[in-house]
């Protein structure tokens, strides 16, 4: 989630092996980016473009799951596995890199304020601010109203200015002040119903007041309000039909349309939105893993993901 630009990647309760293409990460996009829906995608670093691949960075990465676009047109990106944060133009140059080993743990998402970077620096188990201009920590955030932080997978901003974490293994939402960290409130736990969490992967404002959140292993996107309180969700469950998930791992805004990367169906699912914020399933892109990674339009490919401690 981005603080000036819509924005939601990849969170999953434990690490698994990925299939090469297999989109993880989250995207940017609108016209500072020319217009095209961006990805980032796993091990390889590539960025698709609205359903072409687009390569503008291929060596260097290690697992990149998060990209976000910033108000000056430069990207933002999750290095994952080098647990670094990457900052970089649309074409692919490298302007700075923050954080490394020992600085950061494995940090899934992220999203860009004005002055700071907000991490979700997943293996540290907690949230942390850096400074945009040199990447000096302004803050941290272990915990939220009693509660540990466990290994959070992403950080958006709300419409109100507030951080929103999705704090994936406690199976809540944790909302921080952006300028402190310090914690606001927290709502949500484990369940299948209308307040219940299933392994929160990604968040984002839907700039209205309300959240879109990739309820993983609850299979669905759900539709919340600032506070928590339930507006929407997807009904299709697990599976490959329209509406239907195999673990959604990112969600975002995009032109008054919601995208949710449907990862081991290797397909983004894009929905249109009622006037009372009821998500209704639109279109698909991609849908098929083919051998040298990226994700192709075509039909589903089914595929298992063996657990890796």
């Amino acid at each position: 989630g981005d603080l000036g630009v819509e924005g939601g990647d990849d969170r999953r309760p434990d690490l698994r092996r990925h299939r090469r293409g297999a989109p993880l990460g989250r995207r940017v996009s609108g016209r500072e980016a020319g217009g095209e829906l961006l990805l980032d995608e796993d091990r390889e670093g590539r960025i698709a473009a609205d359903g072409t691949q687009t390569t503008i960075s291929a060596s260097g990465w290690n697992d990149p799951r998060d990209i976000e676009l910033d108000s000056d047109g430069t990207l933002w990106a999750a290095d994952t596995s080098d647990s670094q944060i990457v900052h970089l133009t649309v074409t692919g140059t490298v302007l700075a890199t923050y954080g490394g080993s020992g600085k950061l743990n494995q940090p899934y998402g992220l999203a860009v304020g004005a002055t700071a970077v907000y991490v979700a620096d997943t293996y540290n188990q907690r949230v942390v601010a850096l400074s945009k201009a040199d990447g000096s920590q302004l803050w941290a955030q272990t915990t939220c109203s009693g509660t540990a932080l466990k290994r959070p997978r992403d950080v958006g901003g709300g419409s109100d200015g507030s951080l929103y974490v999705a704090d994936t293994d406690n199976n809540r939402i944790a909302v921080l002040a952006a300028d402190t960290g310090n914690c606001l409130r927290a709502f949500g736990s484990q369940g299948t119903g209308t307040n219940g969490f299933k392994s929160p992967r990604s968040i984002t404002s839907d700039g209205a007041g309300g959240l879109w959140v990739a309820d993983a292993m609850n299979y669905r996107l759900k539709h919340v309000t600032n506070a928590g309180t339930f507006i929407a969700a997807t009904t299709g469950g697990f599976g490959e039909g329209n509406g239907q998930f195999r673990s959604a791992h990112c969600v975002f805004m995009d032109q008054g349309q919601v995208d949710v990367c449907d990862t081991f169906n290797y397909r983004i699912q894009r929905f249109s939105i009622s006037t009372i914020g009821v998500p209704s399933f639109g279109s698909v892109l991609g849908g098929v893993r083919p051998a040298a990674g990226g994700f192709k339009s075509s039909s589903p490919e089914q595929s298992e993901f063996p657990r890796r401690r």
